[in-house]
């Protein structure tokens, strides 16, 4: 199996799994990101942790700041895991759309360039 399975509809494909077993959001804070490509097709992804059996983030527990922790946690954000979905179709340009917080970090950025999503959109509701 590769690193993610899709589930697929008409025009959405939105991450699942990763690596076999059934993701986690964020337990901290949420965060959504849509591509959308010019030919419509949609990636739709969630920042993830993995932290099996737990219902607080250990990055609260230890009182981390933002940005900081991830390491206790096994995060990926939304924008990484929802360029990892549409690295299928990089040839088509996209716009990302993110949802639930202020900024994009430099490797969230690099990842959506990387497979030729160049307009980053903060949003309160997804398109």
């Amino acid at each position: 199996m590769s690193l993610w399975s899709a589930a697929h509809d008409a025009r959405s494909i939105t991450a699942s799994e990763r690596g076999g077993k059934a993701v986690t959001p964020c337990l901290k804070q949420l965060t959504e990101c849509v591509i959308i490509r010019a030919d419509g097709r949609r990636y739709e992804a969630t920042n993830q942790c993995a932290v099996d059996g737990l219902s607080v983030c250990p990055r609260i527990t230890a009182g981390c700041e933002t940005g900081t922790g991830y390491e206790l946690c096994g995060s990926t954000h939304a924008e990484a895991n929802a360029a990892a979905l549409a690295a299928e179709s990089a040839d088509v340009p996209g716009q990302a759309f993110l949802k639930g917080h202020t900024w994009l970090c430099g490797p969230c950025q690099h990842a959506l360039r990387a497979v030729n999503v160049h307009t980053f959109h903060i949003v309160e509701e997804l398109p």
